[in-house]
């Protein structure tokens, strides 16, 4: 089994767009693997620029444009 993402997180400090980050993951597990996941974690390294007040908008979709598959969560984090 095989699944391919693409994550896109929007940064605003302050109110602000500050950057854009983009990542492409594949995951590749077997049938047996894919029945004991949970979850599955993908991380976007991100060093805040300085202090201040931080929403990430995060978007997870599938990267096939025939899959209509897409997930939608934003943080807040005071930095």
């Amino acid at each position: 089994m095989a699944a391919a993402y693409k994550v896109d997180v929007l940064v605003y400090r302050n109110n602000r767009k500050v950057e854009t980050l983009s990542v492409q993951k594949t995951f590749s597990l077997d049938e047996k693997e894919a029945e004991a996941l949970d979850q599955l974690e993908i991380r976007v390294p991100y060093d805040p620029p300085g202090k201040g007040q931080y929403l990430f908008d995060v978007v997870v979709r599938a990267d096939d444009p025939s899959v209509l598959s897409r997930r939608r969560q934003i943080l807040k984090a005071k930095i």
